[in-house]
């Protein structure tokens, strides 16, 4: 659900087990299964809604018959379909977007900028979850959000270049917020905190931190 994000969460699973447990020694991680599921495009269209939530569904099974405790998504995108995803195992499926809430719960924000996908924002999936703590989500205009879905499927394709990064700081500052959530795991591929005076929700971090939690019971 991402290939190069995919690989980015188990990077910094692992380091949370480096950094808050001292693990180094194989046998101090905890066992994963990666399943690349070659999925129906969910970036530009959101075609074909029964084949992709049937295809993430039969991916669900196969993690839990491999004997998976949980299973985590590094997709913003496909959590459209949680719900039926949570009904097909019997083992949990962490939410990305319910995380974030959960993030931003504790903080006093009113208003936060959204980047994302075209079906995200189709989908509703943050206004929808935020909503709940009454945070206005604000989006992009359809100029501005093609620019968006362009960075998006470069990173995909493996072209992180120095363009789209500006680009990318001129769409964050754009935003009239304190914060804006980094709403598809491949954007934290190109811009970090550090490069970006405005504050970014990144959701690739959100989730490793609830698989850490969650696999270590803490």
């Amino acid at each position: 659900m991402g290939l190069e994000a995919t690989a980015e969460l188990y990077l910094r699973i692992i380091k949370l087990f480096q950094i808050r447990l001292k693990a180094w020694l194989d046998e101090d991680y905890p066992e994963f299964f990666i399943y690349n599921l070659p999925l129906l495009d969910v970036v530009l269209t959101s075609r074909n809604e029964k084949l992709v939530g049937k295809s993430l569904i039969i991916a669900a099974k196969k993690l839990e018959a491999m004997g998976s405790e949980f299973i985590v998504i590094p997709c913003n995108t496909v959590e459209y379909f949680i719900d039926d995803l949570r009904k097909s195992v019997n083992i949990p499926v962490i939410s990305i977007v319910e995380e974030v809430r959960k993030n931003l719960s504790t903080m006093r924000i009113k208003k936060i900028g959204l980047l994302a996908t075209e079906t995200t924002l189709k989908y509703g999936t943050y206004e929808k979850e935020l909503g709940k703590l009454e945070i206005k989500v604000v989006t992009l205009g359809s100029k501005n959000q093609r620019k968006v879905t362009k960075i998006i499927i470069d990173i995909l394709s493996g072209r992180k270049n120095e363009n789209d990064k500006k680009c990318l700081k001129k769409l964050i500052k754009s935003f009239d917020t304190e914060y804006v959530v980094l709403g598809c795991t491949d954007l934290p591929l190109l811009i970090s905190q550090k490069e970006s005076k405005i504050k970014l929700i990144d959701t690739l971090d959100i989730l490793a931190m609830a698989a850490f939690k969650l696999s270590t019971g803490n």
